[in-house]
């Protein structure tokens, strides 16, 4: 069976890099952390080659985009202070 028959697929570090432009380290630690999809081991030992899920990838991008403060939020942030002149 081949499992890439869902229509997912796997991203090399690389690619996992130019879709998320976190550091190496600070993927590995949210990771452990359990908030950045699990990484897969192609192969064993130090420095085995591993690859992401797709569309675990593309998840958590959705998840981090929901999860931002709304336009209207942002806005009001970022408006000055008014004061009456009187």
């Amino acid at each position: 069976m081949d499992d890439q028959d869902d229509g997912d697929r796997l991203i090399t570090a690389e690619e996992r890099r130019a879709r998320i432009p976190l550091s190496d380290s600070q993927v590995w630690r949210q990771e452990q952390a359990g908030k950045f999809p699990k990484r897969i081991k192609l192969s064993s030992g130090q420095g085995g080659r591993v690859v992401w899920s797709l569309r675990e990838i593309e998840a958590y991008i959705a998840a981090r985009k929901a999860a931002r403060p709304s336009n209207a939020t942002i806005n009001e942030l970022q408006a000055p202070a008014r004061t009456s002149s009187g």
